[in-house]
């Protein structure tokens, strides 16, 4: 069960909000795919602009710059630019064409790897440090 709950008029539990990533991320993925993707692709995004404000930098308009600051980056290199790089493309894909239904698992997928990648990005943690976090089944 999800944080804390309130009861419906019909008495079930109505959810309020979620107090793990596990809650969170199963929770979202169930009900919104394709919303869940875009938000996690959101915290990737602030991380990024974080990682330039950290070093008095203006962020780049050019991804291929931003690309290249990643690389260059010890704590990233070139995997944790292949990934921001992979997940950019997937929310685009996402939100600019028509892709149908998203699974669960898509999504969930999608947020491990952006938790990740946010938090090597934006906290300056090795990416090869950091393990994707759980998603469990039963938090839906």
């Amino acid at each position: 069960m999800l944080g804390r709950s309130w009861a419906t008029l019909d008495g079930r539990d109505m959810i309020q909000y979620a107090t793990t990533f596990s809650e969170l991320v199963g929770f979202s993925a169930t009900n919104d795919p394709h919303g869940t993707i875009l938000g996690w692709w959101r915290r990737v995004d602030r991380a990024v602009d974080d990682f330039y404000a950290a070093q008095s930098k203006r962020r780049p308009g050019r991804i291929a710059d931003v690309e290249r600051d990643l690389v260059a980056s010890p704590d990233l290199g070139e995997e944790g630019m292949m990934l921001f790089r992979q997940l950019r493309l997937e929310r685009n894909r996402v939100a600019h064409r028509n892709v149908g239904s998203l699974t669960r698992q898509d999504a969930v997928v999608f947020a491990q790897q952006a938790h990740r990648l946010g938090w090597a990005i934006g906290a300056g943690i090795k990416l090869s440090d950091l393990q994707a976090l759980p998603v469990d089944d039963s938090a839906v």
